[in-house]
């Protein structure tokens, strides 16, 4: 059972109760379908999957920065007082813009800004969703496992597919463009190895005439970089 902090002087424990060590211990009944999923959702593991006599364990870094950075270490890097730290983190106050950055730079965070992607339709009997721009995914995420999903890959048999194979990776987002909605595409697709792609896509040609524009934007911005 955990409690709710109450006073400032619980609230600046938060981060620091385990002294850098595990505190807490999640017991699953699948632990490579539990570990392949938490990695998926981006959850940054610090050692490899082990087998000990009590069973095969791996330790993960939580929320509140336990096992690496604790509220005293970050308030000492930062200059912002602990007590303060603690209080955003409980979502009780919200820092300024300097404030976060000066956080996030102690804690080694590296931060870029980009518009949202806004999604639209197009307007052809069949419509397909259509971003504003393309974007970028981590590895653990653009390089998964994925199931589509009987809404997704509703003829044939199904089967799993491995982003990290070219193959299944082509066959993936020729599913996902075709059939999904935002939300599906924005989970697996990523805009580098889209682009990387996109000759070799098998899709519809409304489809494929709506999204090329996309790809052309994004080739120009990496010529310009590579040309900088």
């Amino acid at each position: 059972m955990t409690v709710q902090a109450d006073t400032n002087d619980q609230l600046a424990t938060i981060g620091g109760q385990y002294a850098g060590r595990v505190g807490l211990y999640l017991r699953v009944e699948e632990f490579d379908a539990a570990y392949r999923r938490l990695r998926e959702h981006g959850v940054q593991f610090v050692s490899e999957p082990r087998d000990e006599l009590y069973g095969r364990v791996c330790v993960f870094i939580d929320v509140a920065g336990n096992r690496r950075l604790t509220q005293a270490a970050l308030a000492d890097r930062s200059g912002i007082a602990r007590p303060n730290i603690a209080t955003y983190e409980h979502g009780r106050r919200e820092p300024l813009l300097d404030t976060a950055m000066a956080l996030l730079k102690a804690a080694g965070a590296h931060v870029e800004i980009e518009p949202a992607v806004a999604w639209t339709w197009t307007d052809d009997r069949r419509p397909y969703a259509l971003p504003s721009r393309l974007w970028r995914l981590s590895p653990a995420a653009c390089l998964r496992h994925f199931d589509p999903g009987p809404h997704l890959w509703w003829s044939g048999p199904r089967r799993e597919l491995d982003l990290a194979q070219r193959n299944d990776r082509l066959h993936a987002y020729e599913v996902v463009l075709r059939e999904g909605t935002p939300s599906h595409i924005e989970a697996i697709v990523d805009g580098v190895l889209l682009c990387e792609a996109w000759p070799d896509l098998s899709l519809p040609r409304p489809l494929r005439a709506a999204w090329t524009p996309l790809i052309h934007a994004a080739g120009d911005e990496i010529n310009v970089a590579a040309a900088s």
